[in-house]
């Protein structure tokens, strides 16, 4: 996730640049929803060999992470498409300087959260990757026997 600017320089953007941020992070929360749905799917399709090798209770624990992300990004998505409906409101209009710095405030809110999300998610994708890579190992081995 990469947001077109820092967070330290919103209070520099004008309205469409605080709109084509929000562009961007819809576009990365939307790859994000397809990311946690290939991880559900792989999930769900390695169920058996997750129980048989004793990792189900680490199984458990991250779907109900995803869930949660899953959640999570739907909020966000949300929060994000109604910003972005506001802020091309406000450039059809004449920038109001009360509203352009109350939009900036929820943008910057907005980009805080998604940084968090992100960075939480990237653990448990980790952490997701890790248990797969030992059960490839492990049956890459007893293949080998």
């Amino acid at each position: 996730m990469k947001t077109n600017v820092g967070l330290k320089y919103i209070k520099w953007q004008d309205s469409q640049g605080l709109h084509e941020d929000t562009v961007h992070s819809i576009s990365d929360i939307q790859f994000i929803k397809d990311e946690l749905q290939f991880l559900r799917d792989l999930l769900t399709n390695y169920t058996l060999v997750l129980i048989h090798e004793k990792t189900l209770e680490r199984a458990k624990k991250i779907a109900g992470e995803l869930d949660a992300y899953e959640l999570s990004a739907q909020q966000l998505h949300q929060d994000l498409k109604q910003h972005e409906h506001n802020l091309q409101k406000l450039l059809k209009k004449v920038e109001i300087a009360k509203q352009l710095t109350h939009y900036k405030n929820i943008h910057y809110q907005l980009m805080m959260r998604l940084i968090n999300f992100y960075t939480d998610f990237r653990k448990t994708k980790e952490r997701i990757f890790k248990v797969f890579t030992e059960l490839l190992k492990q049956e890459k081995s007893r293949r080998l026997l």
